[in-house]
């Protein structure tokens, strides 16, 4: 898959989207013969964190039995495009989640992107944003440069976007997000009758998101070691976010024990969920 900000793409073919649109390679090589290929963009349906990803997929027919052979894949990214270069041949290039607003910003130039793709679009630009506000061993001056280039882009781009910001807005307050997991914030929310301690356990990141579990201290057992980990209790949170920060699934229960799925749908704001956490609280306080 080629870089694309250096790609000058003279012909984007669109709407090949499965083995039947595919876009037809006639005269392939093929070992010492010549064959067809057909390719096409293969649009992901599942997944928590993954679907609407995006790949090629190549598919040639064997000249010697006249079947099509097994389809060979590409690797998944955010959103992908095929073009003709200068030479008839079929390219493509991807961006993915963690791509940097010079590589998306190239990207919108060349390529027009599919409605379906462009809710990925703004998760992509979102995750830009996010990077350009962290970035590592930066000054001051620096990061406002970069926060600033990344919000103009964003509101540059935004109309492409088949959503308002203020559907956008709608949307990420009626959703939780790992922003409402700050240990400081959570435990003021509970109460220090109810939250000891509130602690971040792990939280592992990759380009789709990450997976991640955050304790809550509920009282120590006044018999146990008071160095020891396991004899004190605790209520842990654990799940999954997307690029955004959007928690996609999460489940609440004992530490160690048996946990519960939250439904998402209902527990979908702040002061909804720190509801459903004294709750837990309350039902595995008076466990032995």
């Amino acid at each position: 898959m080629n870089r694309f900000e250096n790609v000058n793409a003279l012909e984007q073919l669109k709407g090949h989207v499965d083995f039947d649109t595919a876009y037809v390679i006639e005269d392939y090589p093929y070992g010492r013969c010549r064959t067809q290929m057909k390719v096409w963009i293969e649009t992901k349906q599942t997944g928590v964190l993954t679907k609407g990803n995006q790949r090629v997929v190549w598919c040639s027919l064997n000249p010697k039995t006249g079947r099509w052979n097994k389809p060979k894949p590409n690797t998944y990214h955010r959103v992908v495009s095929m073009y003709l270069d200068d030479i008839g041949h079929v390219q493509s290039a991807g961006m993915s989640g963690n791509a940097g607003f010079n590589s998306i910003e190239a990207y919108l130039k060349i390529f027009e992107i599919p409605e379906s793709q462009k809710a990925l679009l703004y998760v992509c630009l979102n995750g830009a944003y996010y990077s350009a506000r962290n970035w590592g061993d930066q000054t001051e001056e620096e990061a406002g440069v970069r926060v600033k280039t990344a919000e103009a882009l964003i509101r540059y781009y935004v109309e492409i976007i088949p959503k308002s910001h203020e559907v956008i807005k709608a949307e990420r307050d009626e959703a939780l997000y790992m922003d409402d997991l700050k240990g400081t914030k959570l435990k003021k929310a509970l109460g220090k009758d109810k939250a000891l301690s509130v602690r971040k356990r792990y939280h592992n990141k990759n380009n789709s998101g990450g997976n991640f579990a955050v304790d809550i201290r509920i009282q120590d057992d006044p018999e146990a070691d008071p160095n020891s980990y396991t004899k004190k209790r605790w209520v842990e949170l654990s799940g999954v976010h997307d690029t955004t920060g959007k928690i996609r699934r999460l489940e609440a229960g004992r530490m160690w024990k048996h946990s519960q799925h939250v439904d998402l749908e209902t527990v979908n704001s702040f002061d909804k969920l720190v509801m459903f956490i004294l709750i837990v609280i309350d039902q595995y306080a008076e466990l032995p």
